[in-house]
């Protein structure tokens, strides 16, 4: 994007503001292609709005993630559009390695609007002289208006690239920068994992590349279910790149393809992360996927009052109920305690799996047992 920085004297222009100007842009710019050619870089036209803000551009509105950001803001100002893709275009001779993606589409009219706008300017610099071929194009998957047309947007693009913050953010209806519902932003929901499936899916019908990017692309976990969905590439941060390097090699195709069957076979967001944590500690990336589980909850009991005929021969004499956010599963013949995203309730205990006896080995607990507890009933459905 463009430089957060003040700029004036240097240029005209239709705003009330100055942005930084093509030439400026443009050395910005080659700053960065050039130590990766021959290797792609993709850069990302101008993404305000949400939580991005510019200084010199101010945008206030009551509710800015559903408001004007992303490509609704160039495509209004295509003057700042078209020299910020100049630049681009320019910075990229001698080199040949740019690509260009659009943020925040929410339908096909807007990606080939764009598109018209990068041909303009591109027909504009080769008839300056700029000898540059015409940048592949792609567009960002962040909303779920994209999710369903992805397949129409892979036929008018070069590639697709999924947003999995703004996307998680946009399906599950959660500011994960609210602190009243943060803990409701779950990357391992059912509804984000089918709609990653569904956009590899019909994007590799087009036989288009589509890749992540986002923190679920950084995490280890979530990583390796995005390679087992088929996705061409991941980008992260670099602080990232070696846990998730680690783990990739630490794994077979095989194994995660099962992970990915039977977590998207689950319907509890939950669950599906504490699975898959357990099936990843199991095959030996415990302490590649702990800084996930480090500042959660330890795992807590306490005694409550014996139920009323507990006392009867052969049943255990005392109810033990979990005060922490923990996941029971049962594994290949033995229960496992996880530490898990829920709220402090008994909901977490009652997710033992029905019908299975209590357990009588306890892996990643302390241990907190006089007598094995039984498994607690599920609460009653809410009205």
């Amino acid at each position: 994007g463009i430089r957060d920085k003040q700029v004036t004297g240097v240029q005209t222009c239709a705003l009330p503001i100055c942005f930084p100007s093509e030439e400026e842009q443009r050395l910005i710019y080659r700053e960065q292609l050039s130590p990766f050619a021959p290797h792609s870089v993709t850069m990302r036209t101008l993404d305000i709005g949400g939580d991005k803000a510019l200084s010199y551009f101010p945008i206030e509105e009551e509710n800015p993630f559903l408001g004007w950001r992303g490509i609704r803001v160039t495509l209004d100002h295509p003057e700042i559009f078209i020299v910020q893709v100049r630049a681009m275009l320019k910075a990229s001779e001698g080199f040949d390695n740019l690509r260009i993606m659009l943020p925040m589409i929410t339908s096909v009219f807007e990606a080939e609007e764009a598109q018209h706008l990068i041909h303009r300017a591109w027909l504009e610099v080769r008839e300056e002289g700029v000898d540059v071929a015409m940048p592949p194009v792609g567009v960002m998957i962040e909303v779920p208006a994209s999710v369903y047309q992805a397949r129409a947007l892979a036929q008018r693009v070069d590639f697709l690239s999924v947003g999995t913050n703004d996307l998680t953010q946009y399906l599950l209806a959660v500011d994960r920068n609210n602190r009243q519902v943060s803990d409701l932003y779950n990357s391992f929901h059912p509804a984000v994992l089918h709609a990653l499936l569904h956009v590899v899916e019909q994007a590799h019908e087009e036989g288009k590349p589509v890749s992540v990017c986002g923190e679920m692309a950084g995490d280890p976990a979530s990583a390796l279910l995005i390679m087992a969905m088929g996705y061409d590439a991941l980008s992260m941060n670099a602080s990232n790149l070696l846990r998730v390097k680690a783990a990739v090699r630490q794994v077979n195709m095989g194994f995660l393809r099962r992970l990915l069957n039977e977590v998207l076979a689950m319907d509890n967001g939950e669950v599906i992360a504490s699975y898959v944590d357990l099936q990843l500690t199991k095959a030996g990336l415990g302490e590649l996927i702990r800084h996930r589980k480090s500042g959660r909850a330890r795992t807590l009991w306490e005694r409550a009052p014996p139920a009323k005929g507990s006392e009867a021969p052969g049943r255990i004499p005392e109810t033990w109920f979990c005060r922490c956010p923990v996941l029971r599963i049962r594994d290949a013949g033995q229960w496992w305690c996880l530490p898990g995203p829920l709220k402090p309730s008994l909901a977490a205990v009652s997710l033992a799996i029905p019908g299975q006896t209590a357990p009588s080995r306890h892996h990643h607990c302390p241990a907190h047992f006089a007598a094995a507890p039984p498994r607690v009933p599920k609460p009653p459905e809410p009205f």
